[in-house]
């Protein structure tokens, strides 16, 4: 977002009145469409991939930790 503010004057011959505020304003909004943008089907589906390989790795590690703790209960 950006916004441009100043004055412009001027007047006839070499006068140099008249002058009046001036605002501009510019907002804009970029995307891209394909490879590393939307619609990049393999890029969403090696991060969906990644996501599933870490939660898998989580629950891997709970069950470690739940087994250790019922081998350390005395019988």
């Amino acid at each position: 977002m950006q916004a441009f503010l100043g004055e412009f004057g001027g007047g006839r011959g070499d006068a140099g009145g008249n002058f009046g505020n001036s605002k501009d304003y510019y907002f804009g909004l970029s995307w891209r469409i394909g490879p590393g943008g939307l619609f990049d089907f393999s890029r969403i589906n090696a991060s969906k991939a990644r996501l599933n390989t870490a939660e898998l790795n989580a629950e891997k590690i709970m069950d470690e930790v739940k087994r250790q703790v019922v081998e350390s209960i005395p019988a």
